[in-house]
């Protein structure tokens, strides 16, 4: 199977966990795809594994809310995606480099990354986050999923950002974010009561 040919079947996968579970939200998913094929295009990555890498890292987020273990979305990803590729025959090359991109879409202890594809795929998912429409999202999401309080969403949201400033480490997505991330830092906490 080709990478493009992967690309296809791991979008109609994703879609299919998403409209299920309903997480990630689809503009979610979409920020997070299209945010890995520029990082990528900036820095030299091969756009197909960076799409897939992002189609894949939360690919069992929605299951995971669902069944109160969103802690576990990452491990649930990976064996998931380890079970796609697998299936469909992908090099064991292409196999690491995508299970290390799920894997470490968090970020990593000492801030380095297996691939350029595992950064760009940990870079793009700071978007989510570090966006206003990202952080509506998130504060859509902790009011309504989670059933927290006004104060409580924003300390919620509040500490999204902080984790997902931590883990920047491409010169464009700083250049992209750092603004976005004090700009909503103060909105957030101007709306605390």
């Amino acid at each position: 199977m080709t990478n493009k040919e992967l690309l296809v079947v791991c979008d109609k996968l994703a879609k299919i966990e998403s409209e299920k579970f309903g997480q990630p939200a689809p503009y979610y998913y979409n920020i997070a795809i299209e945010k890995a094929e520029m990082l990528a295009n900036e820095v030299g990555a091969d756009i197909t594994l960076c799409k897939i890498g992002a189609m894949l890292m939360d690919i069992k987020l929605g299951e995971c809310f669902v069944n109160h273990c969103p802690a576990e979305h990452i491990s649930k990803s990976y064996d998931y995606a380890e079970k796609i590729l697998n299936e469909n025959n992908v090099s064991e090359e292409t196999k690491q480099t995508l299970l290390s991109a799920i894997k470490t879409h968090h970020g990593t202890l000492d801030g380095k990354y297996d691939s350029l594809v595992a950064e760009v795929v940990a870079n793009a998912d700071c978007y989510r986050f570090l966006t206003f429409a990202g952080t509506y999202g998130n504060i859509l999401f902790a009011a309504k999923s989670l059933s927290l309080g006004q104060n409580d969403s924003i300390d919620f949201c509040l500490n999204k950002i902080e984790e997902k400033f931590s883990i920047l480490s491409l010169d464009k997505a700083k250049l992209d974010l750092t603004k976005n991330y004090e700009a909503i830092k103060a909105f957030l906490n101007s709306c605390k009561e």
